[in-house]
């Protein structure tokens, strides 16, 4: 029994010195943590090249369709292939529904071009400044000065930083948008802004079909026959403020209080950098501020004040549509029918105020200006467009328009132009009075009326016409009057006359 107990004990002395190689194990470990990081590293190589390659074919990129930004980019790179710009604008959604360049460049004989993204702040304006100027030499920058305001673009979240990320993908400039990326946004945000699958990657669930779209390539940016330009402007709103909303400025006020404007640090950085870039490149820097409804701020003095302090009007050149705010240009039919703080303007609104930018440039500052209207180029742009016709001659009567009559005196009226075109379902007839030889307050108080041969519903008769006068249409070299029929066009002009 005693010899058994030995052989067990020594089977146990054998079992514990064959344990040891469990420590040698041990000692290869470290061996395990290099290949995890060599393969770690190695896939996300690989990764980084799926997610470049994704963005590259844009197979998550948000749809085109209404991405204003990025279609105002495509267009502007487009335009200046071959043709200068001549009076740029800058700003937020402000500029591009309160300013109608179609009207702005026919008007001056220019060409101009809004580039402006919705929330934007001074910050992007000018980086977008910087990367225009690659590309045009300007006579004239005009900065819209809704995107004067208080911002931080290191603490943007939520619409700001959506609506920040938008006008910076949209941008074409790789070497621009790399060095403006640490001005833009904060170190989280540097992937987000540059690639589409780290913002979208949700699409796989929300969206497939944007993806699908997206890889058949049918969401590419293409303009509407005789829409190759748009020149920057998004018309958002054609009707103006509604009875229920003006209702709501007469029982609650204001929706905007002047006294709670404010401006940061980087307001004034970006402001002194716009200054500096304009001066560098010779470039006449211009501020507008355009205006909300009559009633839609209250203590607007107080939000001048603090602009002021920044843009001082004695050193800038500064329009201020709200602050010379005109009641018979800006009624109810100028403003979007909104009661929200952040009110924008309808195409009439825009109509009235590019006219007034255009008086401002020409008459106020004197500002010399190319005559590019005498150009094949830009006729090939405006002519028979928006615009064309209130502000400048029929060149010769075809499809596009008709001029009935020319530099013709009718009594004490004499008539610079007789227009007749088409403006869809409608027979549209212009009557162009020079303003140099007839003062508008004698008009005010009186009719217009002419003596034509129309045609109505294909039968010729002898018509006394009446005319109105659109206030938000002002040309600068003289009054106009329209008249819109569907069914009489107008053949032979032989009278124009007032009337009480």
């Amino acid at each position: 029994m005693k010899a058994k107990s030995n052989k067990i004990n020594k089977t146990a002395s054998i079992n514990k010195i064959s344990a040891t190689p469990v420590i040698s194990e041990k000692i290869t470990y470290p061996k395990t943590i290099g290949t995890f990081l060599k393969n770690s590293l190695i896939m996300l190589f690989i990764v980084g090249i799926i997610v470049i390659g994704l963005d590259f074919n844009g197979l998550f990129d948000s749809s085109e369709i209404n991405y204003h930004s990025k279609r105002t980019w495509e267009e502007f790179y487009t335009f200046t292939k071959d043709k200068e710009i001549d009076v740029l604008l800058l700003g937020n959604s402000h500029i591009y529904t309160g300013i109608n360049p179609q009207g702005l460049s026919t008007s001056l004989g220019v060409n101009s071009f809004i580039i402006s993204a919705p929330g934007t702040h001074l910050g992007d304006v000018y980086f977008n400044f910087k990367e225009a100027l690659r590309r045009c030499n300007p006579k004239v920058v005009v900065v819209e000065t809704y995107a004067i305001k208080d911002f931080d673009p290191y603490v943007l979240d939520g619409s700001e930083l959506s609506d920040q990320i938008k006008s910076f993908v949209s941008r074409k400039n790789f070497w621009l948008k790399f060095i403006s990326t640490p001005f833009l946004f904060s170190p989280t945000n540097y992937l987000f802004a540059w690639s589409s699958l780290l913002r979208n990657h949700s699409f796989i669930f929300t969206d497939p079909a944007q993806i699908k779209s997206n890889a058949n390539k049918i969401n590419t940016i293409v303009p509407a026959p005789g829409e190759e330009y748009k020149l920057g402007k998004f018309i958002r709103f054609v009707s103006g403020l509604e009875p229920e909303t003006l209702k709501k400025y007469d029982e609650l006020g204001s929706p905007v209080n002047g006294q709670d404007f404010k401006y940061s640090n980087y307001t004034k950085h970006y402001l002194e950098k716009i200054e500096s870039l304009a001066l560098k490149n010779n470039i006449k820097l211009v501020f507008l501020t355009l205006p909300m409804y009559k009633k839609h701020i209250d203590n607007y003095e107080l939000w001048k004040i603090e602009l002021n302090s920044l843009i001082d009007d004695k050193k800038y050149a500064w329009l201020d549509l709200q602050d010379k705010y005109d009641e018979f240009k800006f009624d109810e039919n100028s403003f979007e029918n909104t009661y929200e703080a952040n009110q924008h303007m309808t195409y009439a609104g825009s109509i009235a105020a590019s006219y007034a930018l255009a008086a401002f440039l020409r008459n106020d500052l004197k500002i010399p200006l190319p005559q590019r209207f005498l150009e094949n180029k830009w006729l090939e742009i405006f002519y028979g467009k928006d615009s064309y016709f209130e502000n400048c001659s029929v060149l010769s009567n075809d499809a596009l328009g008709k001029s009935l009559v020319r530099n013709t005196q009718y009594g004490n009226l004499y008539v610079k132009e007789i227009v007749s075109y088409n403006r869809r379902e409608n027979h549209v007839l212009l009557v162009k009075i020079d303003k140099n030889l007839i003062d508008e307050s004698f008009l005010s108080s009186k009719k217009l009326m002419i003596t034509a041969n129309a045609n109505v519903n294909g039968e010729t008769n002898r018509y006394n016409i009446e005319l109105f006068k659109d206030p938000a249409w002002n040309p600068l070299e003289h009054h106009l009057y329209f008249h819109f029929s569907t069914d009489l066009e107008v053949l032979e002009v032989i009278d124009v006359f007032l009337t009480n």
